[in-house]
């Protein structure tokens, strides 16, 4: 059986919510690693931009904010 065949019959039985995933999932494989790549770097930019202004560790303090929901 073909790849092709096989990824069809398992799409076939997929619930809408699963199938809606694999949309995305493929739509993001179609863009390409470039695309994503440069997404990415953008994404980084930007939240290194917002955290210009933070003294400390940052890690820490979601630790420990964390701990008190615990």
């Amino acid at each position: 059986m073909r790849i092709r065949e096989r990824a069809i019959e398992v799409l076939d039985q997929l619930s809408p919510v699963q199938m809606l995933k694999a949309y995305e999932w493929l739509k993001q494989i179609k863009v390409g690693p470039t695309a994503q790549g440069q997404l990415d770097k953008g994404n980084y930019s930007k939240s290194r931009k917002a955290l210009q202004g933070c003294t400390g560790n940052l890690s820490d303090e979601i630790s420990k904010d964390r701990s008190d929901r615990l």
